[in-house]
């Protein structure tokens, strides 16, 4: 059973950061947005201790500092 965590992504100069926007230890990045969404998750399984299949990402894209845009 997959479960679903909400991220934020934002680009900044040459590279993607990423976090998990409800737990505030889970944050990586990469050059590429594929490469930043692959290091989140292997955070999450890490950290929180989640199978990587079974993570399922709710990506929300930072446009500016005041807006979040979910894809």
């Amino acid at each position: 059973m997959k479960k679903t965590f909400k991220i934020e992504l934002s680009e900044e100069g040459d590279f993607f950061f990423v976090r998990c926007v409800d737990y505030s230890n889970c944050f990586t990045q990469g050059v590429t947005k594929q490469e930043a969404i692959e290091n989140i998750k292997e955070v999450i399984h890490l950290i929180l201790d989640v199978p990587e299949d079974e993570i399922a990402l709710e990506i929300w894209q930072k446009v500016d500092e005041s807006v979040l845009v979910g894809s």
